[in-house]
């Protein structure tokens, strides 16, 4: 794994590289990073130097290189797990972890693109007063000259191969393989009447867009089948059903009520279901 460090940062940790590394054979063990502060308060941003992909953390504490080296680890798997990353993290990236090099960051074009998402979070953490997390969500959508206006995110997914596909279902419907078709029913319907007369929408092939199945992995729907709120909590009822059909199997999620769950409860997994319908079929 290689980790290309600023001059800044290297006189924070103790290490300042001599030459500049080629590019990692693996682009997911190829990561560039920067110190900056906000709110009087340090932060490092860690990019993948490929994509732009990029998680923040709190510089705080990090005095050396074997500290900044574990706590990045932390950070990176913490976030792609929250992303619903985790099988491409522990196939793509760690096993690579075991021999870390240090480089100087040799590419002008990642730098300045750094930068941009340094002022991005900036702002987000000082205006916006956005926890780290949110703020890198928000720096992996948006759009970069050096991806062509296109984000990191979308970039970070892009890099998986056929190889590392091939090795996980997470991975496999990450890149479109074995999601087959998407059905959803939903609105609302007055008591004495059944679900089946609100009108049904489906997907199939191509008609099922990159930005849908990465609202489907990043709540991680796959694994939230079930029968979700109250059905005697409003009428008319409202009503969402989503049908996730795979190759070799179907996860279907039933919600009763969506807008008063998520009022009166704090079931985070409504919360997922939630901003994922809202992407998937609300847009």
């Amino acid at each position: 794994m290689i980790l290309r460090i600023t001059q800044k940062l290297g006189k924070k940790i103790k290490v300042i590289p001599s030459e500049c590394l080629p590019p990692d054979k693996n682009p997911f063990a190829d990561w560039s990073a920067h110190i900056f502060t906000a709110e009087r308060v340090q932060h490092i941003i860690l990019t993948n130097t490929q994509s732009l992909f990029s998680v923040v953390m709190y510089g705080r504490g990090i005095a050396d290189q074997a500290k900044f080296t574990e706590q990045a680890l932390n950070c990176l798997h913490e976030f792609m797990t929250a992303e619903g990353l985790e099988s491409l993290y522990h196939l793509c990236v760690l096993p690579d972890t075991t021999t870390v090099l240090y480089s100087r960051i040799g590419n002008r074009h990642v730098l300045g693109s750094m930068n941009d998402l340094i002022s991005q979070a900036k702002m987000d953490i000082v205006e916006g007063g956005r926890e780290l997390y949110d703020v890198a969500v928000r720096l992996n959508e948006t759009p970069l000259s050096m991806l062509d206006y296109g984000h990191p995110r979308k970039a970070f997914l892009s890099m998986v191969s056929e190889e590392f596909a091939a090795a996980s279902s997470d991975l496999r419907f990450i890149t479109g393989k074995t999601l087959e078709q998407i059905e959803y029913r939903g609105g609302m319907f007055e008591r004495g009447k059944t679900p089946e007369s609100l009108p049904l929408q489906v997907w199939r092939g191509a008609e099922i867009t990159a930005g849908m199945r990465d609202a489907i992995i990043r709540d991680g729907l796959l694994n939230l089948g079930g029968t979700y709120g109250n059905k005697w909590a409003g009428d008319p009822i409202q009503y969402d059903h989503l049908k996730l059909v795979l190759t070799d199997k179907t996860v279907e999620i039933t919600v009763f009520n969506r807008a008063i769950a998520l009022f009166l409860t704090n079931d985070e997994r409504i919360r997922h279901i939630h901003r994922a319908l809202c992407k998937l079929v609300e847009r």
